[in-house]
């Protein structure tokens, strides 16, 4: 090998991963922008969407809390019909699970039972009003 190769190498593996991240972010962060200019659903306005009670709202908002938090977007650009393959396309990387659990137990202040998450998390092409209503069943419930 001469010494050029390695730096040839290492261009050919590093300019293309290197040129991925960065379109990746780009991506996100169009995405990210179209969201939060759409006009806002204000609290009150989201749980009457969702049909949510009295005793259930705090969980309600700690999820879109959590996830708006997560995708970089005020909680007002969560809509309940959004698409979480849509909101997940805020983040570069997708959808970390244990980064939004950990956001939900800091909001809450109580330990969530992971397992129980999971068949929730894995429906990741719904709405994010039937995703939130799965994470609320499941809060509730522990």
């Amino acid at each position: 090998m001469d010494a050029w190769s390695i730096p040839v190498l290492v261009a050919l593996v590093a300019v293309p991963l290197l040129v991925g991240l960065y379109s990746g972010w780009r991506q996100a962060d169009r995405h990210r922008e179209a969201l939060a200019n759409r006009p806002p659903v204000l609290d009150d306005e989201y749980l009457r969407a969702v049909g949510a009670d009295a005793v259930d709202a705090p969980l309600w908002l700690a999820i879109r809390g959590g996830v708006a938090d997560g995708c970089g977007l005020p909680p007002g650009a969560i809509h309940p019909e959004d698409q979480m393959g849509e909101l997940w396309k805020c983040l570069p990387d997708g959808p970390d699970f244990l980064d939004l659990i950990f956001r939900w137990e800091l909001a809450l202040q109580i330990k969530i039972p992971r397992g129980k998450l999971e068949p929730v998390w894995c429906q990741r092409n719904e709405e994010f009003g039937t995703f939130a209503r799965g994470v609320v069943g499941v809060l509730r419930g522990s």
